[in-house]
Protein backbone atom coordinates (compact mmCIF):
# COMPACT_ATOMS: atom_id res chain seq x y z
CA UNK A 1 0.00 0.00 0.00
CA UNK A 2 1.71 3.38 -1.00
CA UNK A 3 2.55 5.64 1.89
CA UNK A 4 2.05 9.09 2.53
CA UNK A 5 3.60 11.72 -0.43
CA UNK A 6 4.13 15.26 0.91
CA UNK A 7 5.08 18.23 -1.61
CA UNK A 8 7.67 20.40 0.83
CA UNK A 9 7.41 23.74 -1.33
CA UNK A 10 11.39 25.95 -0.39
CA UNK A 11 12.77 28.95 -0.65
CA UNK A 12 16.03 30.02 1.80
CA UNK A 13 14.13 31.82 4.04
CA UNK A 14 14.36 30.79 8.31
CA UNK A 15 10.82 29.67 7.38
CA UNK A 16 10.97 27.24 4.83
CA UNK A 17 13.79 25.80 7.40
CA UNK A 18 10.81 25.82 10.22
CA UNK A 19 8.72 24.08 7.28
CA UNK A 20 11.33 21.37 6.77
CA UNK A 21 11.91 20.71 9.93
CA UNK A 22 8.33 19.41 10.28
CA UNK A 23 8.06 17.69 7.52
CA UNK A 24 11.05 16.10 8.40
CA UNK A 25 9.43 14.40 11.88
CA UNK A 26 5.97 13.96 10.40
CA UNK A 27 8.18 11.64 7.25
CA UNK A 28 10.48 10.11 10.07
CA UNK A 29 7.44 8.99 12.34
CA UNK A 30 5.28 7.84 9.32
CA UNK A 31 7.82 6.49 6.76
CA UNK A 32 6.56 9.31 4.28
CA UNK A 33 8.04 10.28 1.28
CA UNK A 34 9.12 14.13 0.92
CA UNK A 35 9.31 15.61 -2.75
CA UNK A 36 11.16 19.08 -1.91
CA UNK A 37 10.19 21.80 -4.60
CA UNK A 38 11.68 25.29 -5.45
CA UNK A 39 9.89 27.44 -7.93
CA UNK A 40 12.10 29.73 -9.50
CA UNK A 41 9.63 32.70 -10.31
CA UNK A 42 11.02 33.86 -13.73
CA UNK A 43 7.28 35.38 -14.83
CA UNK A 44 7.40 37.98 -12.15
CA UNK A 45 11.11 38.35 -13.22
CA UNK A 46 10.52 38.91 -16.83
CA UNK A 47 7.57 40.95 -15.93
CA UNK A 48 9.37 43.62 -13.76
CA UNK A 49 12.83 43.21 -15.91
CA UNK A 50 11.95 42.94 -19.54
CA UNK A 51 9.33 45.66 -21.32
CA UNK A 52 6.75 45.11 -23.90
CA UNK A 53 7.71 47.41 -26.11
CA UNK A 54 10.82 49.50 -26.83
CA UNK A 55 10.90 53.02 -24.97
CA UNK A 56 13.98 54.84 -23.56
CA UNK A 57 16.11 52.01 -23.24
CA UNK A 58 16.57 49.15 -25.75
CA UNK A 59 14.47 46.06 -25.20
CA UNK A 60 18.23 44.14 -25.49
CA UNK A 61 19.58 45.58 -22.27
CA UNK A 62 16.92 44.70 -20.35
CA UNK A 63 17.43 41.06 -21.50
CA UNK A 64 20.51 41.08 -21.01
CA UNK A 65 19.61 41.71 -16.99
CA UNK A 66 17.05 39.21 -17.32
CA UNK A 67 19.34 36.32 -18.38
CA UNK A 68 21.67 37.76 -15.75
CA UNK A 69 19.53 37.33 -12.83
CA UNK A 70 18.07 34.22 -14.07
CA UNK A 71 21.19 32.50 -14.15
CA UNK A 72 21.63 33.86 -10.43
CA UNK A 73 18.65 32.64 -9.28
CA UNK A 74 19.08 29.24 -10.54
CA UNK A 75 22.55 29.30 -9.00
CA UNK A 76 20.61 30.02 -5.41
CA UNK A 77 18.29 27.38 -6.12
CA UNK A 78 21.31 24.54 -6.86
CA UNK A 79 22.84 25.68 -3.32
CA UNK A 80 19.50 25.58 -1.90
CA UNK A 81 19.11 22.26 -2.98
CA UNK A 82 22.30 21.03 -2.06
CA UNK A 83 21.93 22.06 1.03
CA UNK A 84 18.51 20.66 2.00
CA UNK A 85 19.81 17.62 0.55
CA UNK A 86 22.58 17.41 2.93
CA UNK A 87 20.61 18.45 6.29
CA UNK A 88 17.61 15.91 5.02
CA UNK A 89 20.22 12.81 4.62
CA UNK A 90 21.41 14.60 8.41
CA UNK A 91 17.38 13.26 9.55
CA UNK A 92 17.45 10.03 8.02
CA UNK A 93 14.15 10.98 5.57
CA UNK A 94 13.92 9.98 2.28
CA UNK A 95 13.03 12.95 -0.50
CA UNK A 96 13.81 13.89 -3.64
CA UNK A 97 14.36 18.03 -4.72
CA UNK A 98 12.88 19.44 -7.64
CA UNK A 99 13.31 22.91 -9.29
CA UNK A 100 10.76 24.14 -11.56
CA UNK A 101 10.42 27.40 -13.03
CA UNK A 102 7.71 30.00 -13.83
CA UNK A 103 4.27 31.21 -11.91
CA UNK A 104 5.32 29.62 -8.19
CA UNK A 105 1.28 28.94 -7.86
CA UNK A 106 0.60 27.36 -11.05
CA UNK A 107 3.83 25.23 -10.60
CA UNK A 108 2.97 24.19 -7.06
CA UNK A 109 0.03 23.31 -8.06
CA UNK A 110 0.48 21.23 -10.37
CA UNK A 111 2.97 18.94 -8.45
CA UNK A 112 0.60 18.94 -5.83
CA UNK A 113 -1.65 17.23 -7.74
CA UNK A 114 0.19 14.30 -7.35
CA UNK A 115 0.90 14.25 -3.07
CA UNK A 116 -1.51 13.82 -0.67
CA UNK A 117 -0.29 16.88 1.24
CA UNK A 118 1.52 19.95 0.82
CA UNK A 119 3.65 21.74 3.32
CA UNK A 120 5.09 25.46 2.97
CA UNK A 121 6.15 27.94 5.54
CA UNK A 122 4.83 31.04 5.82
CA UNK A 123 6.13 34.44 7.61
CA UNK A 124 2.83 36.10 9.56
CA UNK A 125 1.44 39.13 8.01
CA UNK A 126 2.96 41.16 11.45
CA UNK A 127 1.26 44.41 10.38
CA UNK A 128 -2.00 44.33 11.87
CA UNK A 129 -1.15 47.86 13.51
CA UNK A 130 -1.32 49.57 10.01
CA UNK A 131 -4.70 50.73 8.45
CA UNK A 132 -6.00 47.89 6.87
CA UNK A 133 -6.07 50.25 3.42
CA UNK A 134 -2.56 49.93 3.54
CA UNK A 135 -2.61 46.59 3.46
CA UNK A 136 -5.63 46.15 0.52
CA UNK A 137 -2.82 47.40 -2.09
CA UNK A 138 0.13 44.50 -1.41
CA UNK A 139 0.21 41.31 -3.50
CA UNK A 140 -0.92 37.90 -1.95
CA UNK A 141 2.14 35.90 0.00
CA UNK A 142 2.50 32.79 -1.70
CA UNK A 143 0.77 31.06 1.10
CA UNK A 144 -2.48 32.91 0.97
CA UNK A 145 -2.71 32.20 -2.68
CA UNK A 146 -2.04 28.77 -2.25
CA UNK A 147 -4.82 28.76 0.17
CA UNK A 148 -6.82 29.56 -2.49
CA UNK A 149 -5.68 26.99 -5.05
CA UNK A 150 -3.79 24.49 -4.31
CA UNK A 151 -5.85 20.98 -4.95
CA UNK A 152 -4.14 19.02 -1.79
CA UNK A 153 -4.64 19.91 2.00
CA UNK A 154 -2.28 22.64 2.90
CA UNK A 155 0.11 22.53 5.84
CA UNK A 156 1.07 26.25 6.56
CA UNK A 157 4.26 26.33 9.06
CA UNK A 158 4.83 30.01 10.93
CA UNK A 159 6.95 28.87 13.56
CA UNK A 160 9.88 26.28 14.98
CA UNK A 161 7.42 23.66 16.10
CA UNK A 162 7.66 20.11 17.03
CA UNK A 163 5.10 17.46 16.60
CA UNK A 164 1.60 18.31 18.16
CA UNK A 165 -0.24 16.18 20.80
CA UNK A 166 -3.33 17.61 19.78
CA UNK A 167 -5.75 18.59 16.76
CA UNK A 168 -8.94 21.13 17.17
CA UNK A 169 -10.60 20.59 13.97
CA UNK A 170 -13.41 23.47 13.42
CA UNK A 171 -16.46 22.18 11.62
CA UNK A 172 -19.80 24.13 10.66
CA UNK A 173 -23.51 22.85 12.43
CA UNK A 174 -24.67 24.27 8.74
CA UNK A 175 -22.83 23.07 6.50
CA UNK A 176 -21.81 19.34 8.24
CA UNK A 177 -19.46 17.45 5.83
CA UNK A 178 -18.86 13.91 7.23
CA UNK A 179 -16.36 12.78 4.99
CA UNK A 180 -14.39 15.63 6.02
CA UNK A 181 -14.77 15.12 9.73
CA UNK A 182 -13.61 11.58 9.05
CA UNK A 183 -10.83 12.15 6.85
CA UNK A 184 -9.14 14.86 9.95
CA UNK A 185 -9.63 12.42 12.36
CA UNK A 186 -7.85 9.78 10.10
CA UNK A 187 -5.14 11.99 9.64
CA UNK A 188 -5.19 12.79 13.80
CA UNK A 189 -4.82 8.99 13.95
CA UNK A 190 -1.45 8.73 11.70
CA UNK A 191 -0.17 11.34 13.91
CA UNK A 192 -1.13 9.97 16.81
CA UNK A 193 -3.13 13.48 17.38
CA UNK A 194 -6.38 13.50 20.25
CA UNK A 195 -8.90 14.86 18.02
CA UNK A 196 -11.24 17.48 19.03
CA UNK A 197 -14.19 19.23 17.22
CA UNK A 198 -15.63 22.44 17.53
CA UNK A 199 -18.80 23.26 15.75
CA UNK A 200 -19.86 26.41 15.06
CA UNK A 201 -23.23 27.67 14.55
CA UNK A 202 -25.07 30.59 13.97
CA UNK A 203 -27.65 29.51 16.27
CA UNK A 204 -30.31 28.74 13.27
CA UNK A 205 -30.42 25.33 13.53
CA UNK A 206 -34.09 23.43 13.05
CA UNK A 207 -33.19 21.67 16.60
CA UNK A 208 -31.49 21.83 19.46
CA UNK A 209 -27.66 21.66 19.43
CA UNK A 210 -27.74 19.05 21.99
CA UNK A 211 -29.76 16.86 19.62
CA UNK A 212 -28.28 17.96 16.86
CA UNK A 213 -24.82 16.90 18.29
CA UNK A 214 -26.26 13.47 19.58
CA UNK A 215 -27.69 12.82 16.19
CA UNK A 216 -24.35 13.34 14.95
CA UNK A 217 -22.79 10.65 17.11
CA UNK A 218 -24.96 7.70 16.74
CA UNK A 219 -24.75 8.57 12.93
CA UNK A 220 -21.15 8.36 12.98
CA UNK A 221 -19.29 6.10 14.76
CA UNK A 222 -15.84 7.69 14.62
CA UNK A 223 -16.73 10.64 16.36
CA UNK A 224 -18.73 8.58 19.12
CA UNK A 225 -16.28 9.46 21.69
CA UNK A 226 -14.77 12.60 20.53
CA UNK A 227 -14.60 15.70 22.33
CA UNK A 228 -16.95 17.78 20.92
CA UNK A 229 -17.47 21.89 21.85
CA UNK A 230 -19.95 24.05 20.02
CA UNK A 231 -19.27 27.89 19.84
CA UNK A 232 -21.57 30.70 18.31
CA UNK A 233 -21.23 33.52 16.04
CA UNK A 234 -21.00 35.50 19.37
CA UNK A 235 -17.76 33.47 19.94
CA UNK A 236 -16.31 35.07 16.57
CA UNK A 237 -13.81 37.71 16.91
CA UNK A 238 -13.06 40.64 14.01
CA UNK A 239 -9.45 41.12 13.67
CA UNK A 240 -8.79 44.21 11.27
CA UNK A 241 -12.46 43.56 9.27
CA UNK A 242 -11.67 39.56 9.42
CA UNK A 243 -13.74 37.49 10.91
CA UNK A 244 -11.74 35.01 13.37
CA UNK A 245 -12.58 32.75 15.54
CA UNK A 246 -11.75 34.16 19.32
CA UNK A 247 -10.47 30.83 20.57
CA UNK A 248 -8.05 31.21 17.69
CA UNK A 249 -7.49 35.19 17.85
CA UNK A 250 -6.08 35.05 21.14
CA UNK A 251 -3.94 31.66 20.67
CA UNK A 252 -1.06 32.46 22.20
CA UNK A 253 -2.80 32.90 25.41
CA UNK A 254 -4.35 29.48 25.62
CA UNK A 255 -1.59 27.55 24.64
CA UNK A 256 -2.47 26.39 21.18
CA UNK A 257 0.92 25.23 20.03
CA UNK A 258 0.74 21.74 20.95
CA UNK A 259 -2.52 21.44 18.69
CA UNK A 260 -3.06 21.42 15.30
CA UNK A 261 -5.88 23.82 13.87
CA UNK A 262 -7.07 22.17 10.71
CA UNK A 263 -9.97 24.71 9.28
CA UNK A 264 -11.85 23.38 5.90
CA UNK A 265 -12.40 25.28 2.77
CA UNK A 266 -14.97 24.85 0.49
CA UNK A 267 -16.03 26.45 -3.34
CA UNK A 268 -18.70 28.83 -3.01
CA UNK A 269 -19.84 31.25 -6.03
CA UNK A 270 -16.45 30.46 -7.46
CA UNK A 271 -14.28 31.16 -4.70
CA UNK A 272 -12.91 29.46 -1.92
CA UNK A 273 -14.20 30.34 1.50
CA UNK A 274 -13.55 29.00 5.39
CA UNK A 275 -16.18 27.77 7.94
CA UNK A 276 -16.89 30.87 8.63
CA UNK A 277 -17.79 32.00 4.67
CA UNK A 278 -14.81 34.24 4.87
CA UNK A 279 -11.63 34.41 2.65
CA UNK A 280 -8.74 31.68 3.59
CA UNK A 281 -6.41 34.40 2.49
CA UNK A 282 -7.29 36.40 6.13
CA UNK A 283 -6.67 32.90 8.65
CA UNK A 284 -3.12 32.98 6.55
CA UNK A 285 -2.44 37.10 7.16
CA UNK A 286 -3.76 37.39 10.71
CA UNK A 287 -2.96 34.29 12.53
CA UNK A 288 -0.25 33.51 14.05
CA UNK A 289 -0.49 30.35 14.76
CA UNK A 290 2.73 28.07 14.61
CA UNK A 291 0.93 26.11 12.20
CA UNK A 292 -2.79 25.40 10.56
CA UNK A 293 -4.16 22.75 8.03
CA UNK A 294 -6.09 24.26 5.75
CA UNK A 295 -8.44 21.23 3.84
CA UNK A 296 -10.35 22.04 0.98
CA UNK A 297 -13.41 19.85 0.96
CA UNK A 298 -13.97 19.29 -3.02
CA UNK A 299 -10.82 17.37 -2.77
CA UNK A 300 -13.03 14.76 -0.75
CA UNK A 301 -14.93 14.67 -3.60
CA UNK A 302 -12.16 12.85 -5.94
CA UNK A 303 -11.08 10.93 -2.89
CA UNK A 304 -13.81 10.12 -0.64
CA UNK A 305 -10.75 11.13 2.11
CA UNK A 306 -7.59 12.38 2.66
CA UNK A 307 -5.68 9.83 0.75
CA UNK A 308 -3.16 7.39 2.31
CA UNK A 309 -3.45 9.25 6.02
CA UNK A 310 -4.65 6.16 7.44
CA UNK A 311 -2.09 3.38 5.83
CA UNK A 312 0.51 3.73 8.58
CA UNK A 313 0.31 4.32 12.22
CA UNK A 314 2.42 6.82 13.72
CA UNK A 315 5.85 5.38 16.05
CA UNK A 316 7.37 8.39 18.12
CA UNK A 317 10.97 7.41 18.59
Amino acid sequence: MRKLSILLCLDGSVYSRYAADLCWLIAKNTGAHITAQHVIDTQSAEQFIVPEESGFVEPVKYKFAYNTLHKELYDLAHQLQNSYLVEATKHGVRTDFVIDEGDPVRAICERAKGHDLVIIGHKPSGERSQPLYRRQFLRLSLAEALAHECPRPLLLVQNHTELWSDMTVLVSLEHLNENYVNACLDFASVLDLKPNLTCLTSGDLDEPVEKFIKDFRESDPKVKKVPIEVATLADIAIVDGAPIWGHFASAEAKGMAATLPVIPTRSAAGQRVTVLDGSPTLFVRFLSLPTMLLLPEEHLLETANLPNFKVQSLHRS
